[in-house]
């Protein structure tokens, strides 16, 4: 279970993941990455965050598939986190929604808590 150990936190009972799966046309790609990477730089900066992966898939097509999976150590670290930053994006104008439409991106959240399966 090393794959949220890039900040030496483990995960427990308490863990809280975000999962989302981002459909991007091709020619978005690199918009889609730089503004994501800015997005996570703020998210992962805060406390409880566990880490952050972004995924590509290998297919190509007229849109590429990134899924994310966020690890928080609390729903609580997470929604606290969430506020701050959109409370920053309310400040600055950066609408994430407006974002999102600007480039035909469909966005799918998921939510989940671990099953301890493996421990």
């Amino acid at each position: 279970m090393d794959f949220f150990k890039k900040k030496n936190k483990e995960i427990d009972k308490n863990s809280f993941f975000v999962i989302n799966e981002f459909l991007v046309p091709k020619h978005n790609e690199k918009t889609f990455v730089d503004y994501y990477r800015t997005n996570i730089e703020l998210l992962v900066s805060h406390k409880g965050n566990i880490d952050c992966r972004l995924f590509r898939s290998k297919e190509d097509a007229d849109s590429i598939t990134f899924i994310s999976i966020m690890g928080w150590e609390s729903e609580e670290s997470f929604n606290d986190a969430k506020r701050e930053i959109d409370s920053i994006a309310r400040k600055t104008g950066l609408n994430v929604l407006d974002f999102k439409d600007k480039h035909d991106i469909e966005v799918v959240r998921r939510v989940c808590t671990e099953v301890p399966i493996l421990f």
